[in-house]
């Protein structure tokens, strides 16, 4: 379905949060840039039987390519790959691209970034060379798919793999942190480099890249780790690259209202209007949280709420957030659960032109998901923006942060 669709990219409001979110990383010296990954449909043409829009397909991707750069957010013109790539751009039985498709984006990503950022070009230049290692088999996602449910297999496709290092071997002894930052998915993730997607932009930029992206992290998870570490907080990089495929439409709603306070850390150096702890049972009725007069005056969207639970393995919490107009809002907070998040959950208020402008009342917390009989949290209220002091992480995210 998302190989054969027609239709791409964030509705309206996911761009405009999308927006609010490359805003802010710029506020912090930080470019974003988006490779939205076009579709097996849009890139295999060849391929497509049926009753598919071949015309109408590339169209539509080439419109949510255009809907982003009307945000003011850049995205990689990945549509001038179609039809111009020397073989095959995905595997044959698995989601994810081959070597073709991985480095024929990195040139088109790194020739973009080039061109349009000065900044990019005064970075440190480090020559790379690649070189293919071995030919492996692939057990794709859709091979292994169907040998469970038809209980017979087909010949397993072999890829040749890369590794790609500087040419000059002392480069490697700079402990400098590079200015360029990969957010992504398994298609980038070190830990599945089987396409060699990070080698091939560190040798088409001829930059250092420090890749983050996590596999299985889907829209969330790399940032979710990311924004909170030392790394970005301290040295916020000049670019951040985020490949994302185009089947994922960033329609959850506490996505960016995650991710833009996580952009400040939340309320860590920041002078607080609140702070509580309560302990909860997990599935008792709501918990009132936060019902304040000092906070009546405050719009809704310039408030931050910072919780950590003693419970790590929590990624998942129901929050009822009543407004000054009578008003309440539900949101259903998610964490990609291979975001090793410590517990903590940071989000803003409603950031809409309705009731981000309303003042706010009161938190309630109506559910969280735990095994365990009690749960203690403590809560911090601050206003949104930078922090009043340099900002600096106070952990790293292997460390479980919990309250007592």
């Amino acid at each position: 379905k998302t190989d054969m669709t027609t239709e791409f990219g964030p509705e309206d409001k996911s761009l405009r949060m999308l927006s609010l979110f490359a805003k802010a990383l710029k506020a912090r010296g930080t470019t974003l840039m988006m490779i939205y990954l076009p579709s097996r449909g849009v890139m295999s043409q060849q391929y497509v039987q049926g009753p598919f829009d071949y015309e109408q397909a590339v169209e539509g991707y080439r419109a949510a390519l255009a809907r982003f750069r009307q945000q003011g957010v850049d995205a990689a013109p990945l549509d001038t790959l179609v039809g111009h790539t020397d073989g095959d751009f995905f595997l044959k039985r698995d989601m994810h691209w081959n070597q073709v498709g991985a480095r024929a984006t990195a040139k088109v990503v790194a020739d973009y970034a080039l061109r349009h950022y000065p900044f990019v070009r005064q970075l440190p230049k480090v020559e790379y060379t690649t070189q293919v290692a071995e030919y492996i088999p692939v057990d794709g996602i859709w091979h292994r798919a169907i040998s469970q449910l038809c209980h017979q297999g087909y010949p397993a496709q072999y890829s040749y793999t890369t590794v790609t290092h500087p040419k000059d071997d002392l480069f490697g002894q700079d402990d400098t942190q590079p200015g360029i930052v990969l957010v992504g998915t398994s298609f980038s993730a070190s830990v599945s480099q089987r396409a060699n997607f990070e080698g091939y932009l560190k040798q088409s930029l001829s930059r250092d890249v420090l890749n983050v992206a996590m596999s299985g992290g889907e829209e969330s998870g790399a940032w979710l780790e990311y924004l909170p570490t030392e790394l970005f907080q301290k040295s916020p990089p000049k670019l951040v690259l985020w490949e994302l495929p185009s089947h994922y439409t960033m329609k959850d709603k506490s996505l960016f209202r995650q991710l833009i306070p996580l952009v400040n850390n939340g309320c860590e150096n920041k002078p607080l209007l609140l702070s509580k702890k309560v302990s909860l049972a997990p599935g008792a009725p709501s918990n009132e949280l936060v019902f304040n007069q000092s906070l009546l005056s405050y719009p809704s969207r310039d408030l931050v709420m910072d919780m950590k639970l003693s419970d790590p393995d929590v990624h998942q919490m129901d929050v009822g957030i009543w407004y000054a107009n009578g008003e309440q809002e539900t949101l259903n907070v998610k964490q990609n659960k291979r975001a090793n998040t410590g517990g903590r959950f940071v989000f803003n208020l409603s950031q809409d032109e309705y009731l981000g402008n309303q003042h706010f009342i009161s938190l309630d917390l109506q559910k969280i998901i735990s095994t365990k009989p009690s749960v203690e949290l403590s809560l911090d209220v601050c206003e949104a923006g930078a922090p009043s002091s340099p900002a600096v992480a106070t952990t790293h995210l292997t460390t479980t942060r919990s309250s007592s």
